[in-house]
Formats: structure tokens, C-alpha cells, sequence
């Protein structure tokens, strides 16, 4: 809009000097080059939000993140959930699934941009009852996920129920952020994960879908 403006000037003052088809050729080629900027403007805006930079645009690069909370129930109500891997996909919002393999290894889902998933394994490095969980993911040749992380469970303070420490590792392939597995800030994710953890096990209620009611744990 400025430059269209500044040409119109341009024309303006040099009326009287300039014969009219050289005026003439002179906005043309001036208005041209306005419609090429604005279109190599829009192109770049575009390219710019592409779906597959949209995991880098919203901030997301996963690494470690750390979040506590006080949850009023005992330390084995919180480790038996941790504890079933099935649970896993409940607490954690960026998987969508966790099935068992064996004793010691699951395999975990988690779900991306238009339908891509992913899957990797994950072996129990450490099982403290009641009191401390660990996990790694499992090196393979496929592997395109290499993670880590632990829950560890505290006495609150004045019988206030039990302190929840989770920390998380994640280190994802090029592929796997380009697809948007883990696109979202790793500390906030983690932070509503709990909350809604704490909402389940204290009010009974089940972790919900934004925008849908929450419902009874049966």
C-alpha cells in the first residue's frame, strides 16, 4: 500500500514533465513490481505455517521438562496408576496408546499431525513400590524415539497427601517433529497432565477432551 502510494506521487509530480506513454510505462512497471512483492509476501507468509513447521512455530521443541504436585490421596493410589502401563496413555496426553509386551517392556503410541503415528519400547528400569517408577526406551535399529523418565512419590507435609515429581526426557528423530508428535511446550503439557491427574484422583472424575464434560470414574 505505501509503495503503490509513493508511485502515485511520483507520477503526479512528473505530469508536466513526462511525455504520457513514458508515464504510462512507468506506473506499469512500478504496479508490477507491487503485485510481485505482495505475492512473493503472501508465498512467504504461507511457506511460513506449512504443516510440517508447525511443531517449530508453536515453540515445540521437546526436551526435558520437570513439574510437581500435591495430590490428597496416599502414594500407592498414584503408583498403581503409573505402574499399569494401560494407564499411561490416560495420564500422559501425547500418547494415545501404551500396551504391555511383557513384564518389564511396553510399547508406547503417540499421535501427530493429519493421523501420523508413531511407536516405540519401553523397558521398566526401576520399580520402587510406592515410591519410585524409571523407564527408557529401548535402542533398535527402527528406534525414532529415544526417551527417558521417572515419577517419584513423596510424603507431603503435614498429611497432606502425596507429593508427585515427573520427569521426562524426550529426544525425537528430525522425522518425528516435522510429523508434530510432540508439539507442544514440554513443561505446560506436562503441568495440565497432572492437573488432571489430581482432578481423577481426588474428585473422581476421568481426564476429558477440551471442550467435552467430564465424566465419573467408574
Amino acid at each position: 500500500m505505501m509503495m503503490s502510494t509513493v508511485l502515485w506521487n511520483v507520477a503526479k509530480r512528473s505530469r508536466r514533465t513526462v511525455r504520457p506513454g513514458v508515464l504510462t510505462g512507468a506506473v506499469a512497471t512500478g504496479l508490477l513490481g507491487v503485485a510481485l512483492y505482495q505475492s512473493f509476501k503472501m508465498y512467504h507468509n504461507w511457506y511460513a505455517t506449512r504443516p510440517t513447521d508447525l511443531p517449530k512455530k508453536m515453540g515445540a521443541q521437546w526436551g526435558d521438562a520437570h513439574q510437581a504436585i500435591t495430590i490428597r490421596c496416599s502414594p500407592d493410589q498414584v503408583f498403581s496408576l503409573f505402574q499399569n502401563p494401560e494407564s499411561l496413555a490416560e495420564i500422559f496426553s501425547h500418547l494415545s496408546a501404551v500396551e504391555s509386551i511383557d513384564a518389564e517392556r511396553s510399547r508406547w503410541t503417540a499421535s501427530g499431525l493429519n493421523g501420523v503415528e508413531i511407536s516405540w519400547d519401553v523397558m521398566m528400569t526401576e520399580d520402587i513400590p510406592g515410591r519410585k517408577l524409571t523407564w527408557q526406551s529401548v535402542d533398535t535399529e527402527t528406534s525414532s524415539v529415544r526417551m527417558s523418565g521417572s515419577v517419584t512419590l513423596v510424603d507431603a507435609p503435614r498429611e497432606q497427601g502425596t507429593e508427585v515429581h515427573v520427569d521426562l526426557r524426550h529426544k525425537p528423530s528430525a522425522a518425528v517433529t516435522r510429523a508434530g508428535i510432540f508439539r507442544y511446550k514440554p513443561e505446560a503439557q506436562l503441568a495440565d497432565d497432572l492437573r488432571r491427574l489430581k482432578q481423577r484422583l481426588e474428585l473422581g472424575t476421568s481426564p476429558t477432551i477440551e471442550g467435552q464434560p467430564a465424566g465419573s470414574v467408574s
